[in-house]
């Protein structure tokens, strides 16, 4: 289940790289940002507005995961003398 946004004022502020929400006229942007103690003024860095909601990163891909779906595709393109990638032959 992926998480629900929270609101800002629930955001880690000890440096944990984080994803916020930004409203922009009607969309919104998100970005990666951490809390800065260190700058002046304090805030979120990479932020361009003050976010209203915030979501944990998600896990990064397992490299065991990652290597064997390469692996995998390697072999099929050797096999099909396909690119999976385009899909054209070679």
């Amino acid at each position: 289940m992926f998480p629900k946004w929270q609101p800002i004022s629930t955001a880690p502020r000890d440096g944990t790289s984080i994803l916020i929400y930004e409203a922009d006229d009607g969309t919104g942007i998100v970005r990666v940002a951490r809390w800065r103690d260190d700058t002046i003024p304090t805030g979120w860095s990479g932020s361009e507005r003050s976010p209203s909601h915030w979501l944990p990163l998600p896990l990064p891909p397992d490299p065991a995961k990652t290597a064997s779906t390469s692996a995998m595709a390697a072999a099929m393109e050797n096999h099909s003398g396909a690119s999976l990638a385009t899909g054209v032959s070679q």
